[in-house]
């Protein structure tokens, strides 16, 4: 910036025998000054050699002070996500118990099998009772196959859902 005085002097330097502070060279020379100040300003900032500013004690406790409320409200929702995982683990868990208890009476109502086998149908001491038995067997199964509900099937054939389950679990496809 010194390198730019001899200018500034220079325009600021008024017509012999006139007043050095009026005229056009007066104006002349604050331009040139103002101008050289902020080409200095500039190229300090482009080379980072103007301070950043720092935050004030006042506005460095605010910050502090909003960082530790933030903290408090993510710890207060971490701890409420806590709670709502362990109600949904702990429903889940009773869900699971619920189903395994109805599973295990399902497993009491069918009839023994004999080698691990398939169940084998019990002797049919009537014929036609057999012959109807194996009948409803038939018709859920291709009512299943052909990709009907438990709950169509049962309703059509005058069956309890857990029995046309039982026969589709026990002919489904492997």
């Amino acid at each position: 910036m010194h390198a730019l005085a001899p200018y500034i002097m220079l325009a600021a330097q008024a017509p012999s025998g006139a007043d050095p502070m009026s005229g056009p060279s007066l104006w002349l020379g604050a331009a040139i000054a103002t101008a050289a100040t902020g080409v200095a300003l500039l190229v300090w900032a482009a080379r980072g050699l103007v301070p950043a500013r720092r935050p004030t004690q006042a506005e460095a406790t605010i910050t502090a002070r909003d960082l530790k409320s933030v903290m408090t409200d993510a710890r207060a929702l971490l701890e409420q996500l806590a709670r709502d995982a362990d109600a949904r683990a702990a429903r889940l868990e009773s869900l699971i118990a619920s189903a395994d208890a109805r599973l295990d009476r399902l497993i009491a109502a069918t009839p023994p099998t004999g080698s691990g086998g398939p169940p084998t149908d019990p002797p049919a001491t009537d014929p036609p009772a057999a012959a109807l038995a194996d009948a409803t067997r038939d018709r859920i199964i291709a009512l299943a196959r052909a990709g009907r509900s438990s709950l169509d099937i049962a309703e059509e054939l005058g069956q309890h859902v857990g029995v046309v389950e039982l026969v589709r679990a026990l002919h489904a496809p492997r």
